[in-house]
């Protein structure tokens, strides 16, 4: 059971390959529009996986401890027609908080909950499926290791141009509701204004400003703003850099496996603004799989 758990993201994507596998002989086109919306019979099947991890100062002078979380999203877009698009998707997230600076981000794809503690570490030296251990911050205050994982959220999304004249322009709105409460109980909805353009038969600049509102239990407005410029050296390799402003910047690349099937690595850092980032050193990793059939 804990392996198969373990492996919840490897299936996923290997579901994907086998379905596609030797059965395209389109045309290779690396440019993809982000604001396409799609036609009747077409559809996009997308899985992405982040890992988000920071490491945290606590009041020391050097890095103590450790927050990573893990999302896994599962999304699915149909089109209809011309104007609106329909869809959903579902969260699969692991998370370990206040766990050792030097530990491994990538822990977190152990799928842990706090009873699968059973080891003895320098920094925790009691069991891990204590209650609590004895890694501090600097005023004394014991920093509790804890560790879950499960399907968090459904969302159901639309995706719509609001504007005729301006086709490269849409709008994509979801709504997460909590599935386990113990994972991630927020409601929360994205909004999402796409816009993309082609500069040259090389380049392309896709832009987007978001809203992550967190509606209950506690109800939060994170305004996002992001740009990612493409370089295109052939039809099958995208090579692009991206910023969420003012603080988050990367590097990733897309290929195309078949002329249908992508496959996205990305890599991004965080700049040590701590008015922003209240002490946190952020960086993530990211991989994704695409399919589409326009």
């Amino acid at each position: 059971m804990i392996f198969a758990k373990k492996m919840f993201v490897c299936l996923l994507l290997s579901f994907i390959s086998i379905w596609v596998i030797a059965q395209e002989n389109g045309e290779f086109n690396s440019y993809f529009r982000s604001s396409n919306l799609y036609t009747q019979g077409q559809s996009e099947v997308k899985v992405f996986n982040a890992i988000y991890t920071q490491r945290t100062f606590d009041g020391f002078e050097t890095l103590n401890s450790r927050g990573t979380f893990f999302s896994a999203f599962g999304q699915f877009l149909f089109g209809t027609n011309q104007n609106y698009n329909y869809g959903f998707d579902l969260v699969y997230k692991s998370n370990i908080t206040n766990d050792d600076a030097n530990s491994s981000p990538f822990d977190v794809l152990r799928f842990q909950k706090q009873d699968d503690f059973s080891i003895v570490d320098n920094r925790h030296d009691n069991l891990l499926h204590a209650p609590t251990d004895t890694l501090r911050n600097s005023d004394g205050t014991t920093l509790a290791r804890n560790a879950d994982h499960g399907l968090a959220h459904i969302g159901a999304k639309i995706k719509f141009s609001p504007f005729k004249k301006w086709s490269n322009v849409s709008i994509q709105q979801t709504m997460y509701i909590p599935l386990d409460r113990s994972v991630d109980g927020s409601w929360i909805s994205y909004t999402q204004w796409m816009y993309d353009k082609q500069l040259s038969p090389k380049t392309a600049l896709y832009a987007e400003l978001g809203m992550w509102t967190t509606v209950a239990p506690n109800f939060n407005v994170l305004p996002l703003a992001k740009a990612f410029f493409s370089y295109f050296p052939n039809k099958r390799w995208t090579v692009y850099a991206m910023t969420t402003v003012p603080v988050e910047y990367g590097l990733g690349s897309k290929f195309l496996i078949t002329p249908n099937l992508e496959v996205e690595l990305l890599y991004t850092y965080f700049l040590p603004i701590d008015f922003i980032l209240s002490f946190n050193r952020p960086v993530t990793y990211n991989l994704g799989v695409r399919y589409t059939n326009w």
